[in-house]
């Protein structure tokens, strides 16, 4: 007596999902190659840091893990700012804005930040992805340039001087 099954379902199902794995590894390491990423429990604990956090913040990873992201919060943003963060992700809803944050040395970094909640089974929250990009070269040159025109702006007002600009192609004044 012979009983027997056919299992190409099953087969092909387990070959999906092997590859959507794949497909999410690669995924991930790509992402880990460009951004700081970091991922906290629903409470906002860091449970993973990758290196480019690691690196830009000063800290090691072990000094992270468990701790919450006020260990980089530079106080440059007030804590109104904060709480509407977290009314924002605490709904569901992902989050963007521009971020200064401190690292270990003291140094502050600027950051374009995204956070987004991941959701369980019964859809509840139960972690946040956080991917950042370090803008603090851009802010920089923002403020320089700020400078800048307020020198310039300062000059022409306290000289009472005349200016006009000359288009050389078209001859304009």
């Amino acid at each position: 007596i012979a009983i027997a099954s056919d299992i190409t379902a099953q087969y092909n199902a387990g070959d999906q999902v092997a590859a959507a794995l794949r497909e999410n590894e690669q995924l991930m390491d790509a992402i880990n190659k460009h951004s700081i990423v970091s991922i906290t429990d629903h409470l906002g604990h860091i449970t993973y840091a990758n290196d480019m956090f690691t690196t830009i913040s000063g800290y090691t990873r072990e000094e992270l893990l468990g701790q919450d992201h006020r260990m980089v919060k530079s106080d440059r943003q007030p804590d109104v700012f904060w709480e509407a963060m977290w009314k924002v992700i605490s709904a569901g809803t992902t989050w963007r804005a521009t971020v200064c944050n401190r690292a270990k040395s003291g140094t502050l970094y600027w950051v374009d930040t995204v956070i987004a909640p991941f959701f369980d089974e019964a859809g509840n929250i139960n972690r946040y992805i956080s991917i950042r990009t370090d803008v603090t070269a851009a802010r920089t040159a923002q403020a320089a340039l700020a400078y800048e025109r307020e020198h310039l702006r300062a000059i022409l007002e306290g000289t009472d001087a005349g200016t006009w600009e000359w288009e050389v192609p078209t001859e304009k004044l």
